[in-house]
């Protein structure tokens, strides 16, 4: 769900009191409650850093407890009430902008382990007489800047306070990021983070607050503290195996996301037909894919892609190539079963080439002269029929048709028209219909 507020927002869960305790665990000062919204702590010795610590209020109490009040406990002489020009502020302003900071912090929600993504990384899968497994996951802390700034006047015990979140690439955080990853919600890291440059994360700061101040119109206030959050961020391969073949899906995202379900590794994306799925299986064949890419063989049954079948023209069935056959008079793709021979020239025709009792070639021949550059080739390969005065011809996209005539005989021969193979002769009277099959004597005397 989108959000309408801006990537730097006022915390509505955590008032500036909360936010002062929040920063003196971040430092490690050991805090305790007491009753009515009391605490007390015990004042860090001065000049134990690398560097030594600035002078401040409190100077001369280290080592001691202090009391002192947030929210609405009313402090007394003896309980400091948290404001911005309170004791305690200043000193705690003063380590806030000490040289070993920024502060450390992490998402309060976050796998801790792979283990916790594995059932969120495989419920969107379903694989087909197969199983998936991880088949490597890496889980990398990643930073983003939190930068918070108050406002208002000394004295105040609750001042404005807002945050502005910023990526590595130095642009502001958008507010659904920082909801889906709970960004306001953070914890002092159990874990060994990783240690940034202080070069680095000073231009990342300059960056960060001048692009705040550039949404925000003005400037968002006076910077208290610098935050370096960290995510966990996972990466890595889910691997799906059916019978002896595997395929592979990577996949990377926020951990916490990923482990909500939230955010889904991607489908499989079939390299053999393009098409992308959740539900993975075979063909028969073996080959891995997604079920909307199978499809059924009409005519054998098999298991097979989609794009792998033919369309039969005269049936409409989808069929594998193997059981198309292409008719040399129509040039369709039609089921080799539904073929039938033309009585004259021989040839296999589907049931679209055929008209009345002959194939639509035969049925069509036309009167050519000798000097037609086909009949010229074929008399120029086989000189004996030019002895056959009249000539008709026809052709399919496999064969030249012709028919010779002289006053009382007829020939029939069908040649390869590439290679001009002669893959019939017949012979027949000038007034009968019918074609009788040359004998090799004949073949010889009429074509040689």
């Amino acid at each position: 769900m989108s959000s309408s507020r801006p990537a730097w927002v006022d915390t509505q869960d955590a008032s500036f009191p909360q936010f002062v305790l929040w920063c003196l665990g971040a430092l490690g000062v050991e805090v305790q409650a007491e009753a009515s919204g009391v605490y007390r702590l015990e004042v860090p010795l001065a000049g134990t850093g690398a560097e030594p610590a600035p002078p401040h209020p409190y100077a001369h109490l280290a080592g001691r407890r202090i009391r002192f009040a947030a929210g609405d406990a009313v402090g007394d002489g003896a309980v400091e009430q948290v404001a911005l020009d309170s004791p305690l502020m200043h000193w705690l302003r003063g380590e806030l902008a000490g040289p070993a900071l920024p502060l450390q912090a992490v998402a309060a929600r976050q796998p801790l382990t792979v283990h916790e993504l594995t059932s969120q990384l495989f419920a969107p899968y379903v694989v087909e007489g197969g199983h998936a497994h991880l088949a490597g996951c890496t889980l990398e802390d990643r930073p983003f800047l939190r930068l918070s700034f108050i406002g208002g006047t000394s004295g105040a015990s609750a001042p404005p306070l807002v945050h502005c979140f910023g990526a590595t690439d130095g642009t502001l955080v958008s507010a659904d990021l920082i909801d889906n990853l709970e960004l306001h919600q953070l914890a002092v890291p159990s874990w060994r983070v990783p240690t940034l440059d202080r070069a680095v994360i000073e231009q990342w700061i300059s960056v960060i607050r001048q692009r705040c101040a550039a949404r925000a119109g003005a400037d968002a206030g006076t910077l208290l503290a610098v935050t370096v959050v960290w995510c966990r961020y996972a990466e890595g391969k889910l691997t799906f195996s059916i019978g002896l073949k595997s395929v592979d899906v990577s996949f990377g995202g926020w951990a916490r996301l990923l482990a909500d379900g939230r955010v889904q590794p991607p489908p499989y994306t079939c390299p053999l037909t393009g098409l992308s799925s959740y539900r993975l299986t075979t063909t028969d064949d073996g080959r891995i894919t997604v079920v909307e890419a199978i499809a059924v063989c009409a005519a054998s049954g098999r298991r097979v892609l989609t794009q792998d079948l033919e369309c039969c023209a005269v049936t409409g069935r989808h069929v594998l190539p193997a059981h198309l056959q292409t008719c040399p008079v129509s040039g369709q793709r039609a089921l080799s079963s539904l073929f039938r021979m033309c009585p004259m020239c021989r040839q296999q025709v589907s049931p679209s080439g055929l008209e009345g009792d002959r194939c639509r070639a035969c049925q069509r021949l036309s009167a050519t002269t000798k000097a037609d550059p086909r009949m010229a080739r074929i008399l120029g390969a086989f000189p004996k029929l030019d002895r056959w005065q009249r000539w008709k011809m026809a052709e399919t996209q496999s064969a030249h048709i012709l028919v010779g005539a002289s006053f009382w005989h007829r020939v029939l021969l069908v040649v390869d028209k590439q290679t001009l193979d002669v893959l019939h002769v017949a012979g027949g009277t000038r007034w009968s219909g019918r074609w009788s099959e040359a004998t090799a004597v004949q073949r010889d005397e009429w074509i040689g």
